[in-house]
């Protein structure tokens, strides 16, 4: 803004400004005109939104359609948990899993004759669900031919069992240099026969 030499600011102000001064021109306000009508007729005043379902809104209908998803992803989720917590599935596992624990065993903590065939019981126990307390050549044979093993396998197995009692028996309980490997080729061999 700049102010000529002969005029006051106030002056110069106003004639910048012609909005601040009121004129009858501008006091007049123009009517509002109607376009067209409101697409949502029904709302034409505020107040309560009406449900066209009461039961949907209050009730049992309104708890089951609310919680029921939740409620059957529950049950199902449940279901399939106690699926895999089976006895059978268990057993499953358990007989999978057989092997792999003998090799371990045989690979660590193998001292004596004793501790083999305490290992080669435990395999066969896990392997077919049995519950042997002792394991003599005699039970393996039955055992292995109610299961369908080869008469060559068991008759291996069953001579492998025999040495290591008759070293124990002996009091010659030290490891076999073979033995546990020994142990672990008679058993790829039945497993591979048992499936």
């Amino acid at each position: 803004m700049s102010v000529l030499p002969d005029t006051t600011q106030e002056l110069a102000a106003a004639k910048k400004s012609p909005s601040l001064t009121p004129s009858a021109e501008t006091s007049v306000k123009k009517e509002i005109q109607q376009i067209g009508n409101d697409i949502l007729p029904n709302h034409m005043s505020a107040g309560d939104l009406s449900v066209p379902y009461r039961a949907l809104s209050k009730g049992w209908l309104f708890w089951i359609a609310l919680f029921g998803p939740f409620s059957i992803y529950l049950m199902l989720w449940g279901g399939i948990k106690l699926g895999r917590r089976s006895p059978d599935r268990i057993r499953q596992s358990r007989s999978k899993n057989a092997f792999r624990k003998l090799s371990k065993r045989c690979r660590q903590d193998i001292t004596g004759c004793s501790d083999l065939i305490d290992a080669f019981r435990e395999y066969l126990n896990s392997r077919f669900n049995l519950s042997i307390g002792t394991l003599t050549p005699d039970e393996t044979a039955k055992l292995l031919r109610s299961k369908g093993v080869s008469t060559d396998t068991i008759q291996q197995i069953g001579e492998y069992i025999q040495r290591l009692e008759n070293a124990v028996y002996a009091g010659d309980d030290t490891k076999p240099a073979d033995a546990a490997i020994e142990l672990l080729g008679l058993v790829k061999r039945l497993e591979k026969e048992c499936r």
